[in-house]
């Protein structure tokens, strides 16, 4: 089987699964719904960063999408026949990840624009300007549209070293929300350290409020290239794996 062959199995797979369709709707309406609500109450600050506060909570989810794309085919044992068919591991991995990552980019744009109408809508024309009236505007509200895809990668990642859906999935949940959030927090190391989480990059990107940290462009690119690297040793685990 050729990579497109493989990329055509997989996309089949994944479009015929449920759990796989409804995480990416959980990355579609999380945002939404968050930007619903804070535009819809007064006490939170209403500006265009804000529309897009609900990308954090709805990014996991596609990194969730991409672990059950592993952990179903790993726990069922049903991966063996997939190597059976093509015996080049490493043709496994690649095609599934490129169908989480395309299938995660049309989630990501609508995530990121529909939330910023919404708030738009919601806003009414009274309050901060939530116009697209620069590079930097666009940036914030498409952000997700590039971001998706990355978390989407991570997530093939962990599904394969972790082999298992429920810690997989509960620590690609808690992993942006909690966890580096917990690090970010501790004593004397906490600033040190904040700078190399992938997720807080990935935050940097989006909204860029913090000086110190790396500029929109550095963080992104930091945040691929963790995701490619971590896909990378997912590589090499498979194709050193017991079947």
């Amino acid at each position: 089987m050729t990579l497109l062959d493989n990329t055509r199995a997989e996309s089949a797979k994944s479009l015929g699964s449920k759990a796989f369709l409804w995480c990416l709707a959980a990355g579609l309406l999380v945002p939404w719904l968050f930007s619903a609500v804070l535009f819809g109450l007064s006490e939170f600050p209403q500006d265009l960063e804000t529309s897009q506060w609900g990308y954090r909570f709805g990014m996991p989810f596609v990194g969730v999408a991409g672990v059950l794309m592993m952990t179903s085919e790993l726990q069922s044992g049903s991966v063996a026949y997939s190597v059976l068919a093509d015996p080049s591991r490493w043709r496994l991995i690649v095609s599934k990840a490129a169908v989480a990552a395309a299938s995660a980019v049309p989630v990501g744009l609508a995530a990121g624009t529909v939330s910023w109408a919404i708030a738009v809508l919601l806003q009414g024309g009274d309050g901060p300007d939530l116009s697209l009236a620069g590079a930097e505007q666009y940036r914030i509200v498409l952000a997700a549209t590039v971001l998706y895809p990355i978390a989407a990668l991570i997530g093939i990642a962990v599904g394969t070293f972790l082999e298992r859906s429920a810690p997989a999935m509960v620590l690609l949940l808690l992993w942006p929300i909690l966890i580096e959030n917990l690090i970010a927090g501790l004593p004397v190391i906490g600033e040190a350290v904040e700078v190399v989480l992938p997720f807080m990059a990935a935050d940097q990107f989006v909204f860029d409020d913090d000086p110190e940290a790396l500029s929109p462009g550095w963080a992104l690119l930091y945040f691929a290239v963790f995701a490619g690297v971590l896909l990378a040793a997912a590589v090499f685990r498979f194709r050193h794996r017991d079947l």
